[in-house]
């Protein structure tokens, strides 16, 4: 399931991190083959359903990772660049 000779998505769920807050682990095939876990923090996993227009995990699966990613963090930049630097907020952590 390889689209295009990009990453994708292959399954995804809510599971609940060392802290107990809530973590999106997103299951993702490489172009080698290999599948490996992607683990996103609850808010972040949440921005990349809403931008995506899904509802559903099961509906992140087959889409590009690599596409999902960017258009995700695009849109963050866009919404939190406070201070203009154009990392929407990644360097306040």
């Amino acid at each position: 399931m390889i689209a295009d000779g990009q990453a994708v998505i292959v399954g995804a769920e809510i599971t609940a991190g060392h802290d107990g807050q809530a973590e999106m682990v997103v299951r993702v095939r490489h172009e080698n083959g290999v599948v490996a876990p992607v683990v996103l923090d609850g808010c972040t996993g949440f921005r990349l359903m809403a931008n995506q227009g899904v509802g559903d995990l099961a509906a992140l699966v087959g889409r590009p990772w690599r596409e999902l990613l960017q258009q995700t963090i695009l849109a963050r930049t866009s919404r939190d660049d406070d201070d203009n630097d154009g990392l929407g907020g990644l360097n306040d952590v």
